[in-house]
């Protein structure tokens, strides 16, 4: 074991120490339930906190997956719309040419994809729709 894998074990119990107080009502059944399995595997309580232990560097990983994905959005957006306002006066004098108006907005599904991605701002979309609905997630 190392010296992190003992400081996590021990901030664990200090957080369950921290979690029960005197006189507090649990439930009687769970925690007699719960009692007999540790009494039947005397080496539960080692599976549960190395459960738990993995369970939360998984989080943790999840964590900076969710900021870095929200990094590329986020630098995505910005180049997509420094492209748009790079190419705002071709796009007018197009427009006068042509007689008709061109709505970027419009057709996301044609809009140029990085990298070969089809569909690119249309996910880069859906990606936001779901960070923004996903606050447990965040940090």
């Amino acid at each position: 074991m190392t010296e992190s894998e003992q400081a996590s074990i021990d901030t664990l119990f200090k957080r369950i120490q921290q979690l029960h107080r005197p006189g507090q009502a649990i439930d009687a059944d769970m925690f007699r339930h719960v009692q007999e399995h540790f009494r039947k595997h005397p080496e539960a309580g080692y599976y549960l906190v190395r459960d738990i232990l993995s369970l939360q560097a998984s989080v943790c990983a999840l964590r900076e997956v969710v900021a870095r994905a929200r990094a590329h959005f986020t630098a995505f957006q910005e180049s997509r719309e420094a492209g748009c306002a790079g190419k705002g006066a071709a796009v007018s004098a197009t427009s006068a040419t042509s007689g008709r108006e061109h709505d970027h907005g419009a057709h996301p599904a044609k809009a140029a994809a990085p990298h070969g991605v089809p569909n690119a701002s249309l996910a880069a979309r859906h990606l936001q729709q779901r960070l923004n609905r996903s606050p447990d997630i965040q940090g």
